[in-house]
């Protein structure tokens, strides 16, 4: 066996895991309906990636949200505390909450139900969601998600501080360092680009590279993603660091050579004659986006976010969160705050940029009172700046606290907006 050997782990651990979470969540929660996960199992490398649950329910209102929350924490603790060595695995909670009816909402559609995958539950639901999604046209709302979320952000040289390695065996270390080159950087670029090229998703990470070697067959980096993913990351070279940073270097060459393809097929915003990433950037930065899109997000990531806060806070002692707090603080300053209320303000008074302050002024009492202002101002403190990892475990604290009510007010705004449009 070799030394780099991923102990009792294999691919089926990650529909044991689905099956565990489907089970308890059934039994407690009878509206839970569906369980998808980014990506398709053979894209989950045991040992090395976590996983990315969506779940689905019946037609369910803000407080049933708010009871799945505290089911998702006692859950994920349980799971966590019987079997340690999933500890990677269960990196976080389930993300993503939508009810049956949000997710056939062609209003509500995110281009990030292209990569979902079946794995428990309602398979027939599953399979209707599958057919309106194959079924949408590509259009700005697809093009804008891929070019601005997924293929910008990773247009780059690999970035050696993004990904620190977190619950890792350390006899494994060597291998992550290669999964974080290529399944967290190399291919999630390269897919992005492909889809935006293709103007279609396609839902699989090998798939967009075995596509990719198809497209470019004399291309040797493809193949040698393709079977260093193979052998699962077992290369004569893999303690050598040396390799590594080689290895960036030929996937990031390849990045290059392709974005000319990616830059003339973007059609959401007017590049002119200047088709360099450099002014793909700045159009991107003055493009409108989609405001619904970033205000379902955030109240859709928010429906059991508090859970996973609790988690955090109160883990197994084998379990390291210390990163984690400030990532999380990051995203709530990110996705869970401004953007939210400066999207709904676009969407109620078509103005954007507009302080919190006076957009809590312009809301209507029913909406939001003088205790919503207070918590809102609370979150919003929690998220502000750029807290030291140490400094963002009392931030989170902080924020959750007070956070099941400010996802209720989210749902409030959400509400209020889709009341006005389909007025």
């Amino acid at each position: 066996m070799s030394k780099y050997a991923i102990k009792d782990a294999s691919p089926g651990d990650f529909f044991e895991l689905c099956d565990w979470f489907s089970a308890r969540w059934a039994a407690e929660f009878p509206a839970f309906s569906l369980m998808t996960c980014k990506w398709r199992p053979e894209d989950l490398i045991p040992g090395l990636s976590d996983i990315d649950a969506r779940v689905i329910c019946d037609e369910i209102g803000p407080q049933d949200w708010v009871r799945l929350d505290d089911l998702a924490y006692r859950t994920h603790l349980e799971i966590a505390r019987a079997r340690p060595e999933w500890a990677r695995k269960l990196e976080h909670t389930p993300g993503v909450c939508s009810t049956k009816s949000e997710t056939l909402d062609p209003a509500l559609f995110q281009p990030e139900m292209r990569d979902w995958d079946f794995y428990g539950g309602d398979r027939q639901f599953y399979n209707r969601m599958k057919t309106f999604v194959d079924n949408r046209p590509w259009d700005a709302l697809d093009e804008y998600y891929f070019l601005a979320k997924r293929f910008v952000p990773w247009c780059t040289p690999y970035n050696r501080e993004i990904d620190p390695p977190i619950n890792i065996p350390t006899n494994i270390l060597p291998k992550y360092a290669l999964h974080s080159r290529l399944m967290h950087y190399f291919v999630p670029c390269v897919k992005a680009a492909l889809a935006v090229i293709n103007r279609n998703a396609v839902a699989g990470k090998r798939e967009s590279l075995y596509r990719w070697a198809q497209m470019y067959p004399t291309e040797p980096v493809l193949p040698e993603a393709i079977q260093i993913l193979d052998v699962h990351y077992e290369v004569p070279w893999l303690e050598d660091e040396n390799e590594w940073y080689a290895l960036e270097e030929r996937l990031w060459q390849f990045i290059q050579k392709i974005t000319p393809e990616v830059l003339r097929a973007v059609t959401i915003v007017d590049l002119g004659h200047d088709l360099s990433m450099e002014n793909l950037r700045r159009k991107l930065k003055e493009y409108p986006g989609e405001p619904m899109m970033t205000l379902y997000n955030g109240v859709r990531f928010s429906r059991i976010r508090k859970g996973r806060w609790l988690f955090y806070l109160n883990p197994p002692d084998f379990f390291d969160a210390r990163q984690l707090y400030y990532w999380e603080i990051s995203w709530l300053n990110s996705t869970f705050t401004l953007p939210i209320f400066d999207s709904y303000a676009q969407l109620k008074w078509g103005e954007k940029g507009l302080p919190i302050a006076e957009i809590l002024h312009r809301m209507n009492p029913h909406l939001v009172d003088e205790r919503d202002k207070k918590i809102v101002k609370q979150v919003f403190a929690a998220a502000a700046g750029k807290p030291t990892v140490a400094e963002a475990r009392a931030r989170m604290e902080q924020a959750t606290e007070v956070y099941s009510d400010y996802y209720l007010l989210l749902e409030r705004m959400l509400a209020d907006v889709r009341q006005m449009v389909a007025v």
